[in-house]
């Protein structure tokens, strides 16, 4: 049980951490171009990247490790927000790394949710299995 409240807490802070990063992207993207086209564009980029690569990502954390799954998509998310962070701190932010920046961060999301509900399969009684992943 106390596995899967790490996993649980865990996976909350992360999802806020992307979910508060969306919208920030958004903001920024509409200060950089001054269009609501841009806001849509970087919400667009991470919603489609997510759409197509979910199932992929199923199929993965059925087949390989979740733990290094999950490992590996959160590098991904911490070196993608640290590159961002350093492109707006050093002034070379452009509209483009953004688009670039959410599809890359939903593409680990994509891979992160199935890992992550896939282990907690692996972690919770099956009585107690449906209530877990709700």
């Amino acid at each position: 049980m106390r596995a899967y409240l790490l996993l649980f807490f865990a996976g909350l802070l992360s999802f806020v951490s992307i979910q508060g990063q969306m919208v920030a992207r958004g903001w920024l993207a509409k200060e950089l171009t001054n269009s609501n086209a841009a806001l849509g564009g970087v919400f667009m980029a991470f919603g489609v990247t997510m759409l197509l690569l979910t199932p992929i990502g199923g199929v993965v954390a059925d087949r390989f490790s979740r733990r290094k799954i999950m490992a590996g998509t959160q590098v991904v998310l911490a070196t993608t927000s640290l590159w961002i962070a350093l492109a707006i701190s050093y002034g070379f932010i452009t509209y483009s790394q953004l688009v670039l920046a959410s599809a890359v961060q939903a593409g680990a999301f994509a891979f992160l949710g199935p890992a992550r509900t896939a282990w907690t399969g692996d972690l919770v009684d099956w009585a107690l299995l449906p209530k877990a992943i709700a």
